[in-house]
């Protein structure tokens, strides 16, 4: 691309991540710019961040906000979205599925009534979820959720599966994912992809 692309988000994976590694493999030159609390409230007063959260894309003079928005920008950018139109779609449950889980994990606040509500979701919603992924696993036969190779849809499984595996999320076991050996394998080819690994290497804490 002709114009300079500035990716904005807190100093974190979060809703950033696969969207870094999609332009990453891609060969997207970007400028992965990370932002502390401060810096992110001067910016929001001053009135860069269009909707008042983070991430947002900047290219050239234009801001583009809505991490979903971006990342599906990044893999057009990076041939890693469908061009037909019913596999973009299927894609696309993928992303809105993880999108509504992703809610439900941090929608309850109260400490109290927290627990209760995460062993729901690690009972119920997370066996909802990947189900669906292993039954597209079972259909693209690839070892990709959708067609033939590499999506956005599996770089956003594979940082959602990341922070389910990682423990931090109370209440939700680390092992939740064991029944499901499809997304776990895909969760694998994810991080054995050179650019991935090269990125995670330039970025560990």
């Amino acid at each position: 691309m002709s114009q300079s692309i500035q990716l904005v988000y807190f100093d974190g994976k979060g809703r950033a991540e696969a969207i870094r590694l999609a332009l990453t493999i891609g060969d997207i030159p970007f400028e992965d710019v990370r932002l502390s609390i401060d810096q992110f409230q001067e910016a929001n007063s001053s009135g860069q961040l269009p909707l008042a959260q983070l991430p947002v894309l900047k290219i050239g003079a234009e801001t583009l906000p809505q991490s979903m928005a971006i990342l599906r920008y990044a893999g057009r950018l990076a041939s890693l979205y469908p061009e037909d139109p019913f596999l973009a779609a299927r894609v696309d449950t993928v992303l809105d599925t993880f999108q509504d889980l992703v809610a439900k994990v941090y929608r309850e606040t109260d400490p109290e009534k927290k627990e209760a509500s995460r062993k729901q979701i690690a009972a119920e919603d997370i066996p909802l979820a990947f189900r669906y992924l292993e039954s597209l696993l079972q259909k693209s036969g690839s070892g990709f959720l959708v067609g033939q190779s590499l999506s956005i849809a599996d770089l956003y499984a594979y940082t959602i599966i990341n922070t389910l595996k990682s423990g931090i999320l109370d209440h939700i076991p680390q092992n939740v994912l064991d029944p499901f050996p499809q997304v776990l394998a895909l969760h694998n080819i994810v991080a054995s992809h050179p650019k991935v690994q090269a990125w995670e290497a330039a970025h560990k804490k």
